[in-house]
């Protein structure tokens, strides 16, 4: 499967980090949090990667040449007044043509759940982890301030994403960022993204489209993970999750090394 990784933000919550290099480029765990995500995305399988920025693009481009399985760099030119959905929509022609595993480049996770997602024959599937609601209560002294509404239907599938949480018994999983799409899928997407006023197009967020086709009666697959992940939106997150960067994987799954059949996926980073 293609990989494309979302890295058209700037990430201002993180302050001066970002000032001369866009967000997923800033230092985690002493290397630039991409190159974290780019490792998993390999060794879970992804032959090759698709970077789309905007912020600051010609340092995202610098850092891609460093490595092996970036094969493209596209730019959201309009980043700063559109969001991650026209970033997405930068890709579409690639979209289009074959099955694709879209990642946030603010997060990071295990290549289990890459392999997982990968080979689910949905024609939409996006991970969650199922104890995703822990994970907001160490990060915030009051979770339901950040969280949103996750529900599965009996069979497994998204049933509700997205707003405001008033009963912490709407939560029962968390979002990760990273979804796959298969050619029917994204064209389920873009035909529900035209669809919208043009006010709203360049508004709207993954998680607003992903409801919507919901709500239309598209089938959204659930993937879980109990892995460690995380998304990195301040300087906080980034000392929260390097102080526990030393406990135990919640998962069961052997680790990955992050290598793949062909080698090492860095040169030089």
């Amino acid at each position: 499967m293609h990989a494309i990784v979302l890295a058209a933000g700037r990430g201002s919550r993180l302050g001066p980090l970002t000032d001369d290099r866009p967000k997923c480029l800033v230092p985690f765990m002493g290397e630039p949090l991409l190159a974290r995500t780019l490792r998993a995305l390999e060794a879970g399988g992804c032959r090759s990667v698709t970077l789309v920025g905007g912020y600051r693009s010609e340092v995202l481009r610098d850092f891609a040449r460093t490595v092996a399985v970036v094969d493209d760099v596209l730019v959201n030119e309009c980043w700063a007044v559109t969001n991650m959905v026209q970033t997405l929509l930068v890709a579409r022609q690639r979209l289009a043509a074959e099955p694709c595993l879209v990642s946030y480049s603010d997060i990071f996770y295990d290549a289990g759940i890459v392999a997982d997602l990968s080979t689910c024959d949905a024609d939409i599937a996006i991970a969650f982890d199922p104890d995703g609601r822990s994970l907001w209560e160490a990060r915030f002294s009051d979770p339901l301030a950040d969280l949103e509404k996750f529900r599965l239907r009996p069979d497994g599938s998204l049933g509700e994403i997205g707003g405001r949480v008033e009963n912490i018994d709407a939560v029962e999983g968390q979002y990760m960022g990273l979804l796959a799409f298969r050619p029917a899928g994204f064209a389920a997407f873009v035909e529900h993204f035209d669809g919208l006023e043009p006010s709203r197009r360049a508004a709207i967020d993954t998680t607003s489209m992903l409801a919507g086709l919901v709500e239309a009666g598209r089938n959204v697959a659930c993937v879980p993970t109990s892995a460690p992940w995380g998304e990195l939106d301040s300087r906080e997150d980034i000392a929260f999750f390097e102080r526990r960067r030393d406990a135990r994987p919640r998962s069961s799954r052997p680790e990955h090394d992050g290598r793949s059949r062909a080698g090492p996926l860095l040169r030089g980073v």
